[in-house]
């Protein structure tokens, strides 16, 4: 009789299994054919706030996205974006619709993102594009701006690969190269450090036995600044602008480590950790297309006004020459830091300050 039941009770469960089964595939067919046929899209900005990534602070949006259907269907979700996925949907929009360029949307901005008045502003402004770009009148003239906003609008993260229109793809092209170029920044002090702590280190051996060249090694000054932290770009950067400006190349390890440590401390203090975001924010934004385009007419302006070839300046003569050169170095003598002649000497300061005068 126990096996019996057994047996009846696994029937059952099968059974009430089966059905649950059948209930939710007939459940996800019904759905299927409500979510049919034409649609609203319906967008609200809710929130706003900070979330930090991998040491990097910045701001994000939250969505409540709604979709009707013409059979009654309503579909709801909620998604996040930052302001550069706004900002990459303006510039489709833009490309493939020369009108809705005219649309109001937030700028870019260099810095102070994630304050929270700049939040707050961003959240109504942007709220008021997107409702502007939902509105029928604007979808039903506008032939694929609705594929445009589903894409955008789809649960998780907003994926940038998709077809941004020919000329967004040409301006890229013009501009990736000079973003590559404006990167080897981070690398190139690092190559001339390592050239100069060569160089001294061979000096050593010539002058010093081989037991002080091999201390040295742990010493180097490429040891102590990080080549894989992003947070020494500005370090790199203001090293090599003291080699070339004071020829710290000449100098001993002591010195330039010292200086080295200076700098790290400048860097701490005036910017903490947002200082390479702000250099890639920065270079982002001389770069981008709007910018190069204001460069390029910058240019031909100056050479060509108004279409018509600019006349050549009159030459000055060598007595204004001279006293224009005068009046210059003075004037660059003048801002010589007290603290900066303590740091490396007057001398290495006024060579320093000669070298970048003779470059102009």
């Amino acid at each position: 009789y126990d096996i019996i039941e057994s047996n009846r009770n696994v029937s059952v469960c099968k059974t009430t299994q089966n059905n649950g089964c059948a209930s939710l595939e007939k459940n996800e067919d019904k759905e299927k054919e409500q979510k049919t046929g034409n649609y609203i899209l319906n967008v609200d900005i809710i929130q706003t706030g900070v979330i930090n990534e991998k040491g990097k602070a910045f701001g994000v949006y939250a969505l409540h996205v709604s979709r009707q259907y013409v059979t009654g269907f309503l579909e709801e979700w909620h998604i996040y974006r930052r302001y550069s996925d706004f900002y990459d949907l303006h510039n489709k929009i833009k490309d493939r619709f020369s009108d809705l360029s005219k649309l109001t949307f937030p700028g870019k901005k260099t810095f102070h993102n994630t304050d929270r008045a700049v939040l707050e502003r961003r959240m109504r402004m942007l709220g008021s594009y997107m409702h502007t770009l939902c509105k029928d009148s604007i979808i039903n003239t506008h032939g694929g701006l609705k594929e445009l906003l589903t894409t955008f609008l789809e649960q998780g993260e907003y994926d940038r690969a998709n077809s941004g229109g020919p000329i967004s793809h040409t301006i890229d092209t013009i501009v990736n190269p000079l973003k590559s170029g404006m990167k080897t920044i981070k690398n190139m002090p690092e190559q001339i450090i390592n050239t100069v702590d060569e160089v001294v280190e061979g000096l050593n051996k010539v002058f010093h036995s081989k037991q002080g060249a091999k201390s040295l090694e742990p010493n180097k000054i490429g040891t102590s600044v990080d080549p894989e932290s992003d947070d020494n770009i500005p370090l790199r950067i203001m090293l090599l602008l003291m080699d070339e400006v004071f020829d710290l190349k000449s100098k001993n390890q002591w010195l330039r480590r010292r200086i080295v440590t200076l700098l790290r401390q400048i860097v701490r203090t005036m910017f903490g950790d947002i200082v390479n975001r702000r250099i890639l924010d920065y270079v982002s934004f001389i770069t981008s297309p709007r910018n190069v385009a204001q460069y390029l007419h910058i240019f031909k302006q100056s050479f060509w006004p108004n279409g018509v070839k600019a006349e050549k300046k009159p030459d000055r003569d060598e007595g204004v020459k001279s006293r224009t050169r005068v009046a210059a170095k003075i004037a660059l003598l003048s801002c010589q830091s007290d603290e900066l002649k303590h740091i490396i000497g007057s001398e290495t300061t006024r060579k320093g300050l000669m070298t970048v005068f003779e470059i102009f």
